[in-house]
């Protein structure tokens, strides 16, 4: 199930955390910002996190440890950061 790309949870894993640790700061596009925007889907808070829609996923530096994170921008360009563990750990087994 798991998106329709990834085997198990394990494999979805290492894919996203490799888009993470890959890309460039900045926006994502093309294949990565796909991936993303399904696994989104599964966030325990999900609506919360989309609010009025979703503008851009970014790979950006945290604020407090400094690593890299994806962050949302909103439709009314509000930001919020999410973790993508949360998302495939909340996905139903498949």
């Amino acid at each position: 199930m798991y998106i329709n790309l990834f085997k198990t949870k394990k494999l979805w894993s290492e894919a996203i955390q490799a888009i993470l640790q890959e890309s460039p700061f900045g926006r994502l596009e093309g294949e990565p910002l796909r991936i993303l925007l399904e696994t989104l889907k599964f966030h325990p808070d999900y609506e919360d996190k989309v609010g009025q829609g979703i503008r851009d996923i970014v790979v950006a530096q945290g604020p407090i440890y400094g690593g890299r994170c994806f962050w949302i921008t909103r439709q009314d360009g509000s930001i919020s950061d999410f973790s993508y563990s949360k998302c495939i750990n909340h996905a139903p087994k498949g």
